[in-house]
């Protein structure tokens, strides 16, 4: 037995990876965990073990006992240099993935010669992510443990300027983003700034113990459990003193900013407040190791909406979640309502989108459109999502027909639903959650056949029987007569699926000891994310046998780890996926979790690995 091991706990319901040391008597018990696969890196003394298998957790079963076997461990010596004068780049922040695996990772910055250490490596391939303050974020380097690594970093250059509203007053606190133009291709979001920052927040926890704290443009919360205390008396790994490097900040009181680590070329630089929208941004040619000052970046007052959100009954609905999006699906804004079902967006574009979310209700949107600097009234009305859908699918002889994806939107204009399921054996179907208005239903069962109901609700016989007639060969995939409902034929569009809502967080569990055979344990309590159905805000069709990236949500974080439109979908999860059906089926599970996805594109292949989240 080897005693105080160090842990490293990763899975698809807990990421990024929590860590601590096993307490005296080699036993560490981890509480509360949610169901789920989970990896496991531990180290000690020269020895360590990871998980080539993922381990189940079932809550059905009370205990999960394992046994780590620990074999000798790698030692890495990575240094880092400028590429132009191969001079030592000291405070540079190193992530590595340990096996190529991303769930799995180890953090350290390099000291005065450019060098750090990665200690604990098993045998094999690992994956290595460079940042570094002033320099140009580059591709993952793929390296064997025990060897040395020698990686070099581009310099970038510095772009300096202001923010200010249409009259040239300067705007404070407004934030900073990039885009650097690619041709015809558009442009493409430069992530020097965000993938600083993430990389520094990992460095600065893993020196006080988890949980992760994440940090957008947009955005500031806890990534993966809300709380995840380490055992008592024990110690993070990390190096001896956490790297800061500069990172991308807001503007200050004259509205000034400057940006560092730029990639040469063509770039255009925006800005976001709350209370403004873009106006003009700032475009500028940049060279290595080059500085360029005096942009101007131009915003103007942005829009304003007083909500209030009713019940069926006309009485005010506290606690609802309201979301704002422009054209693009982007997230321009959110807020709670009140007690008085009252909740103000500022900030908002000419045109852009609500949207109402609350548990048990069906969601409610409207589309609104005015001048810059207007100011909205609107009322949402959110209807109980306490009905079921029933109903069956047949073939042409009336057998029902299983394992068959049901789809149904909500049709009335101003809500906004989508519900899914599969049919059982006999090809019966329920789906709950719905309300008492009408909806659009498609039952898609690939080469098995095809049918839609239009306008029906809960009161109606559902029945859908699949076209497998020669017109379905030709490419008329229309529903046979008496299966379709009176009304316009339904066309299903390419768009970011819907699913669900989540319910509230759990609470935290009780923290404390556990007697074991060994005797007694610590316990390390965890909660995981806010239960619900989620997904990822990706919209995906079906091009030439091939599945096709068709949009991808501006600004979420599947965009910042690297999935972009036109990708090419193999896989996910590990598993090999070919048309839409399969694809938006697999890409439905818990909100939080971890999902993987195998992308390739005109230059590489490559995994995504994103958290699930709440999709409209």
């Amino acid at each position: 037995e080897v005693e105080n091991v160090w842990l490293q706990l990763a899975g698809d319901a807990i990421w990024p990876a929590r860590q601590g040391t096993t307490p005296a008597g080699n036993t560490l018990a981890i509480e509360g965990l949610p169901d789920g696969d989970y990896l496991i890196w531990a180290a000690a003394a020269g020895l360590t073990h990871v998980s080539t298998k993922p381990i189940r957790v079932e809550s059905a079963k009370k205990n999960t006992a394992l046994t780590v076997q620990l074999s000798p461990s790698h030692r890495s010596v990575v240094t880092v240099h400028n590429r132009v004068d191969r001079a030592p780049v000291k405070g540079a922040v190193l992530a590595v993935e340990v096996g190529e695996n991303p769930l799995l990772r180890k953090v350290v910055s390099t000291d005065a010669e450019g060098a750090a250490v990665f200690d604990d490596l098993p045998a094999g391939l690992h994956r290595l992510i460079i940042t570094a303050t002033g320099f140009v974020d580059g591709p993952p380097l793929l390296f064997r443990s025990g060897e040395p690594v020698t990686a070099t970093v581009e310099p970038g250059s510095v772009v300096a300027g202001v923010v200010q509203d249409t009259a040239g007053r300067p705007i404070p606190r407004a934030q900073l983003w990039v885009d650097r133009k690619m041709g015809r291709q558009g442009t493409t979001a430069v992530t020097r700034g965000f993938g600083q920052l993430f990389l520094r927040r990992v460095v600065d926890e893993l020196n006080r113990g988890w949980p992760l704290l994440y940090e957008g443009a947009e955005q500031r919360r806890l990534v993966g459990p809300l709380t995840i205390p380490l055992p008592t008396g024990t110690q993070t790994e990390g190096p001896a003193q956490a790297a800061r490097p500069r990172s991308w900040l807001p503007t200050d009181r004259q509205g000034r900013f400057s940006l560092d680590g730029i990639p040469s070329g063509q770039i255009v630089v925006r800005a976001s407040h709350p209370d403004y929208v873009i106006a003009t941004p700032s475009e500028a040619t940049v060279g290595a190791q080059s500085a360029v000052n005096g942009l101007v970046v131009r915003m103007q007052p942005g829009a304003s909406v007083e909500i209030r959100t009713l019940d069926e009954r006309g009485y005010p609905l506290r606690g609802v979640s309201l979301a704002a999006y422009d054209d693009q699906q982007k997230s321009l804004a959110s807020a709670i309502s009140g007690t008085d079902g009252f909740a103000t967006l500022s900030g908002l574009p000419r045109s852009f989108r609500l949207e109402a979310t609350l548990e048990g209700r069906v969601p409610a949107t409207t589309k609104l459109h005015g001048r810059p600097g207007a100011r909205h009234s609107v009322e949402l009305t959110l209807p109980y999502a306490d009905r079921t859908l029933s109903g069956r699918v047949l073939d042409a002889n009336g057998w029902g027909i299983g394992q068959v994806q049901i789809t149904a939107r909500a049709t009335t204009k101003a809500l906004l639903q989508t519900l899914t399921g599969v049919s059982n054996d006999d090809g019966t179907f329920t789906l709950e959650g719905a309300g008492s208005r009408g909806y659009n239903i498609v039952a898609d069962g690939a080469e098995k056949g095809r049918a839609q109901l239009v306008d029906v609700s809960f009161r109606d016989e559902l029945k859908l029987v699949l076209d497998t007639s020669e017109a379905k060969a030709a490419g008329d995939r229309g529903t046979p007569a008496g299966a379709i409902a009176a009304g316009p034929q339904l066309v299903e569009p390419d768009y970011p699926l819907d699913f669900g809502e989540p319910s509230q967080p759990q609470e935290p569990l009780t923290e404390g000891s556990v007697q074991t055979e060994f005797g007694t344990a610590d316990t390390l309590r965890v909660t995981g994310p806010p239960p619900g159905r989620g997904g990822l805000p990706i919209a995906i069709k079906s091009r030439q046998g091939r599945l096709i990236v068709a949009h991808v949500q501006a600004g979420s974080p599947v965009a910042a780890a690297g999935l972009s439109k036109g990708d090419r979908i193999l896989a996910i999860d590990g598993k090999p996926v070919s048309r839409p059906v399969e694809a938006r089926q697999a890409l439905l599970g818990p909100i939080g979790s971890v999902i993987m996805i195998q992308v390739e594109n005109a230059q590489e292949q490559f995994t995504v690995v994103v958290q699930r989240v709440r999709v409209k």
